[in-house]
């Protein structure tokens, strides 16, 4: 299935990409936790850059940087962490709804209500 049919807000990539990427090899940033929804938000750096990236991007971006958001948090298993988080994405239909699963150096599961995109930017990776 196709990753994007999952997503609450599906628009917000597909101004970027036609067909949902592939998510083996993502950079994750953070993991962060709120009380309010329950939700929990994932910076995640996407492996492909865009054919068509936004206008309001640094000409020089060669990184699409993305804020997901799982709502309406039902379960969190977070097996390890680490420093160089590279790793696969795995996103899923649930009996509650939407579940993330990431592999790599770090793993954690979640499953939520609903899945949606928060933010699409893009930036130089290697600039800082």
């Amino acid at each position: 299935m196709d990753w994007f049919a999952l997503l609450e807000n599906p628009k917000a990539l597909q101004a970027y990409y036609p067909a949902a990427p592939d998510l083996s090899g993502v950079v994750l940033h953070s993991i962060g936790f709120r009380r309010d929804g329950p939700m929990a938000e994932l910076v995640i750096d996407l492996p492909a850059f865009p054919a068509k990236p936004s206008p309001r991007w640094p000409v020089e971006a060669n990184t699409c940087q993305v804020r997901l958001q799982s709502i309406d948090l039902q379960s969190v298993e977070l097996s390890r962490w680490g420093t160089g988080v590279v790793g696969d994405l795995k996103v899923s239909k649930t009996a509650h709804g939407v579940g993330l699963e990431f592999s790599g150096e770090a793993m954690f599961r979640l499953d939520g209500r609903w899945l949606r995109v928060e933010s699409v930017t893009g930036y130089v990776r290697g600039a800082f």
